[in-house]
């Protein structure tokens, strides 16, 4: 199973990054301020899964952007895939989204992946509030540490230079 996280940050107000991983504990895309997460869903491939070896998040940022490419998948699966068609449009570089396609990102994830093989699940919205606290205390605390570490090594540096 892999976690499709589509999240923001306040620093970056129109785009919106999303990415796969295997575990929620590796956050991305932090720049001054801590990133949140919008939607979290849970995915787990089925036997009827053809795209082996391709991440899911690739599915949307290279495919989406590549009509031939959509071509070729529907003609695997026999299916229709018309809102894979219209988000690349509002693709950017480095699974980064027009905040604009958020709506058909979601759409893409919930019932097109369906059809490709991919059992999708939506995390409720109680937990992404619980991983958005838990993110930005440790981003919080890692900026502190970092700081309380370079003040320690100036103060040692300094300390020598008087001595």
């Amino acid at each position: 199973m892999k976690y499709f996280c589509v999240l923001y940050n306040e620093d970056s107000t129109n785009i919106i990054k999303y990415y796969c991983s295997e575990n929620l504990d590796k956050l991305y895309f932090n720049l001054s301020k801590s990133s949140k997460f919008i939607n979290i869903y849970k995915i787990k491939k089925t036997k009827n899964y053809k795209l082996n070896n391709i991440k899911y998040d690739k599915i949307i940022s290279i495919f989406g952007k590549n009509e031939k490419y959509i071509e070729i998948i529907e003609n695997l699966y026999n299916i229709e895939l018309k809102n894979l068609r219209k988000i690349g449009e509002f693709l950017l570089n480095n699974n980064f989204i027009n905040y604009r396609a958020i709506n058909l990102l979601n759409i893409i994830l919930m019932y097109e992946f369906s059809k490709l093989g991919l059992e999708v699940t939506k995390i409720n919205e109680k937990d992404i509030i619980k991983l958005n606290d838990k993110y930005e205390k440790k981003f919080y605390n890692n900026i502190k540490n970092n700081i309380n570490k370079y003040e320690l090594l100036l103060i040692k540096n300094v300390s020598k230079s008087v001595n």
